[in-house]
């Protein structure tokens, strides 16, 4: 993907998640994670695509598989670095997709798929807690 060509945020998501499940640039990788999610950060949207240079966001903002593969994507990235960044916007996403009604989203996205997503989000909470001291919560 170039900047200087339309960005469409699916096919960009395919893309990061075969690079990040094949071991691809972890550069690259963060460089377009990082433009996603300053992209959600600002409007708490994705849209289907973004003009030249990743500028405002153009078309629909609703696919629900879209939203899946971004927080996949991030669940990916914190577990390999751990950053609070990306687990920082995969539980605002979680929480855009648990406002959904349930029925429309798990006609989307599998429920195991989901559960593990949060069962990674759970486990970074959990990880931070641990070290914060004095401020260890019992997940158990």
């Amino acid at each position: 993907f170039k900047r200087a060509n339309i960005i469409h945020s699916e096919n960009l998501l395919v893309s990061l998640l075969d690079s990040q499940v094949n071991g691809g640039d972890q550069k690259l990788i963060k460089f377009w994670l990082d433009l996603l999610v300053q992209k959600f950060e600002v409007t708490k949207k994705i849209y289907h695509h973004y003009p030249i240079n990743f500028g405002k966001g153009l078309g629909p903002n609703d696919s629900i598989e879209v939203y899946w593969m971004l927080i996949l994507s991030l669940s990916l990235f914190f577990s390999s670095t751990k950053n609070i960044k990306y687990l920082n916007t995969m539980l605002k996403i979680s929480d855009l997709l648990c406002s959904l009604d349930t029925n429309t989203v798990f006609r989307n996205i599998p429920k195991n798929h989901f559960a593990l997503v949060l069962m990674v989000e759970l486990n970074g909470v959990k990880s931070l807690s641990e070290r914060a001291d004095g401020a260890y919560l019992d997940f158990t």
